[in-house]
């Protein structure tokens, strides 16, 4: 886990790392952290279509649909020709509206 903070410690764009972080925040129960994570991931002006994925895994086990539709468009965004960001991005609409029924 060290290594993955010192990659974004000081990063300038959304990288895997942060998803990888994030998650593993979440596994050792430390929500508060790995949300703050989430949070500081999507300040960053620009990213990594992976990166935006990761961070969407992470923000649905925590319940954060309209964080995870967010990071989704942008993963889809940045990657436009890459069909399996499209895909988790109709799964998770379909999740958050499975959610509210």
């Amino acid at each position: 886990m060290a290594s993955a903070q010192r990659a974004v410690v000081d990063a300038r764009v959304c990288l895997p790392a942060h998803g990888f972080l994030a998650s593993v925040l979440l596994k050792l129960g430390r929500v508060d952290e790995a949300k703050d994570v989430i949070a500081q991931a999507t300040e960053l002006a620009t990213g990594i279509a992976d990166a935006y994925d990761g961070l969407t895994v992470v923000s649905m086990a925590l319940g954060q649909h309209p964080r995870a539709n967010s990071l989704s468009r942008r993963a889809t965004e940045v990657a436009p020709e890459d069909p399996r960001f499209w895909c988790n991005l109709a799964c998770n609409e379909r999740s958050r509206q499975v959610g509210r029924g």
